[in-house]
């Protein structure tokens, strides 16, 4: 029998972007109008008892949405692959299907592993599908650790799955370049979200020093920061991405806090906003 029979990493990209869809459309038909409505009545509420209700409401709806996408996922995949077609609509629409070692159709148990076991494909970076295109067989790491096949759906139980060529190196070269890709990503959320908070929480602890000690009225630089004594306090001035922040702190038995302006978001920074 061909190499052919086994599906092609394209074919089973597709298919699975199909499903996906299909098998998000259930909680989104049933949780969107509820979170819109909950959203309209938070908006209309007129007291904080009302707007504390309506917003312990969303966040309950958003906990349902999760479950019911969990439980869609998980029927979606699991039912139709175990049952008589051994494939998902996305997987008929590209005439292949899931078989087991034999060729045959696989329980609803082992479709259930299967199904679960895309969490852990994905989570990896989705490496574990990438190796549906470069491994003996075609097989993701899903399909190894459920013992499953995607073949054409012309395969029968009894027929040969035949060994393919593996391409080990190209695994590895692509699971480092994945690696590295979301390491990058990881670090630019660092710079943009972190380092700022970083940056102020220095400034913060610097002004706390000030503040303990008996220093001339003034100002200086360090780091890029300009710290200022004065009669009505302590300031430190540095910027984040081209935007000014000031903090603020009276004396050393209080907190430090971040001056509102037009252009400053304290949040980013992760202050709280002097009163």
């Amino acid at each position: 029998m061909s190499t052919s029979v086994y599906a092609g990493f394209w074919k089973r990209t597709a298919a699975f972007i199909i499903d996906v869809i299909l098998a998000a459309l259930p909680p989104i038909v049933i949780g969107t109008p509820l979170l819109f409505w909950q959203f309209y009545q938070l908006a209309q509420g007129d007291t904080t008892e009302a707007a504390a209700a309506h917003m312990m409401m969303i966040m309950g709806l958003v906990v349902l949405v999760q479950v019911l996408s969990l439980l869609s996922f998980w029927l979606y995949f699991a039912l139709q692959e175990s049952g008589k077609h051994q494939a998902t609509f996305g997987k008929r629409l590209f005439k292949i299907k899931v078989v087991g070692k034999d060729g045959g159709r696989i329980t609803f148990a082992r479709a259930t592993g299967r199904t679960f076991a895309k969490l852990v494909s994905s989570m990896i970076f989705y490496i574990g599908f990438i190796m549906g295109g470069l491994t003996n067989r075609k097989r993701a790491l899903h399909d190894y650790i459920a013992e499953t096949y995607v073949v054409s759906a012309s395969v029968q139980p009894g027929d040969e799955l035949p060994d393919t060529p593996s391409h080990p190196w190209w695994l590895v070269f692509i699971s480092v370049l994945m690696l590295a890709f979301f390491a990058l990503l990881l670090l630019v959320n660092i710079a943009v979200t972190q380092l700022p908070m970083m940056h102020s929480f220095a400034a913060a602890s610097t002004l706390q020093s000030l503040a303990m000690q008996d220093l001339p009225y003034g100002t200086q630089t360090v780091n890029g920061v300009t710290y200022s004594v004065a009669p009505d306090g302590y300031r430190a001035t540095f910027a984040v991405n081209g935007t000014d922040y000031t903090l603020y702190l009276a004396d050393e038995y209080d907190d430090v806090c971040c001056v509102p302006t037009a252009e400053a978001n304290c949040s980013v920074i992760g202050m709280d906003v002097c009163e």
